[in-house]
């Protein structure tokens, strides 16, 4: 992909939130799904992210991967 004009590097990940014993019980392990756009611009790194929970992310993902692909960067 290209952000602020920089070739960046797009990873699509998934997961969940495994067992933990501090979890009130009546709360199910989150499903979440997102988006990492990262790059380097005259020598500075940037890496943006978007995330949401499953089953809202067909949705909520390419909203906020638009959103990130509208990065503006000015390195003085």
């Amino acid at each position: 992909v290209e952000a602020s004009g920089v070739p960046a590097i797009r990873v699509d990940w998934s997961g969940g939130s495994g067992p933990d014993p501090a979890r009130p019980r009546h709360l199910a392990p989150a499903k979440m799904r997102g988006i990492m756009i990262t790059g380097i611009k005259d020598g500075v790194g940037f890496s943006l992210h978007t995330q949401d929970i499953e089953p809202i992310t067909e949705t909520a993902i390419p909203l906020g991967e638009k959103a990130l692909l509208s990065f503006a960067m000015r390195v003085p």
